[in-house]
């Protein structure tokens, strides 16, 4: 069965145990490949977990009239459900060399410790492992992490901060992580409703948004008019707009959440993402609002341009 027969069974309670885990094993290389981005951060056992409370979460919300592929639904939901349990329980994973560098020091500080039979100063310490007094500071305090395992756990002397709050870099980070899964997915589905496009269109649009050519270079390379390379693009970017086609972005689209609507602004002329600068342009796209076609072609074309 597919995907989204097997949604439709569990939602109407037949069989949901044996559907559900069907539907999750028949998914499990994508869900696999979202799980992957985030080793980083958790045990993958746990993401495991994760992931699937959030594909049961899909399950739940997903509405079968909407004509939305469920697996591009239930992305969505999975990386929620594992972006919250890496904010909230997530333990601090340090990079391989900085775990090499925390080593180094300690051993060292043991070492120091047995020979000399004190503690070595700070000076001892940046002349032994030929590091800077800013760079000492930051073994110690990647140390600390270290020690303390969990984002959520109070430190300092009055308990008012956590981790999580001392962490900026690997907060960054991971948000990066974050938005970087979310731009490749919405690239990926993009790209692949571009190439659905008949004819020449295809073709056109990438050369254009792609390769940065103007219409009268793709005109000229075609052998054809300008106004017919125009045609095509402005066909093409028309069909994009219809609901058939726009529907399969709305799970980009769901809600505000921080990681999702940073992933749909533009960032540079390679990428070929959806821009919307304005809540009313996100309504617009979302109610399929007729009648407004030539302005939310000038909009889309403006936002492709952007999105590059």
């Amino acid at each position: 069965m597919t995907n989204e027969q097997l949604v439709i069974r569990i939602c109407a309670g037949i069989d949901e145990a044996d559907n559900t885990l069907q539907l999750w094993q028949q998914n499990r290389g994508y869900i696999n490949k979202i799980v992957n981005h985030y080793k980083a951060y958790a045990e993958e056992e746990d993401l495991q977990q994760e992931a699937y409370l959030g594909l049961c979460e899909a399950i739940r919300h997903y509405n079968p009239e909407e004509e939305v592929p469920f697996i591009t639904y239930a992305g969505y939901w999975i990386r929620q459900q594992i972006g919250r349990y890496i904010k909230s329980n997530g333990t601090v994973r340090l990079p391989e060399h900085i775990q090499a560098r925390v080593k180094e020091y300690k051993q060292m500080v043991l070492k120091w410790k047995v020979t000399i039979g004190r503690k070595p100063t700070d000076r001892e310490i940046c002349h032994y492992l030929g590091i800077s007094m800013e760079m000492l500071e930051n073994i110690r305090k990647t140390a600390k992490m270290a020690r303390i395992g969990s984002l959520d756990v109070p430190v300092g002397e009055d308990g008012e901060c956590s981790m999580y709050d001392l962490l900026p870099s690997a907060i960054n980070e991971e948000e990066q992580v974050l938005e970087k899964i979310q731009q490749e997915e919405l690239k990926e589905v993009l790209w692949s409703l571009v190439d659905s496009l008949p004819g020449e269109q295809p073709k056109i649009i990438r050369l254009r948004y792609q390769n940065g050519m103007t219409l009268k270079a793709i005109a000229e390379d075609k052998g054809v008019t300008l106004n017919a390379v125009s045609q095509q693009e402005r066909n093409g970017l028309r069909e994009l707009r219809k609901p058939s086609k726009s529907k399969q972005l709305r799970p980009f689209l769901y809600n505000e959440d921080r990681m999702y609507s940073r992933a749909l602004k533009g960032n540079g002329v390679e990428h070929f993402n959806l821009t919307w600068t304005s809540s009313t342009e996100r309504v617009a796209i979302l109610e399929e609002e007729k009648g407004r076609y030539e302005s939310e072609m000038a909009r889309l074309r403006e936002s492709i341009q952007k999105a590059q």
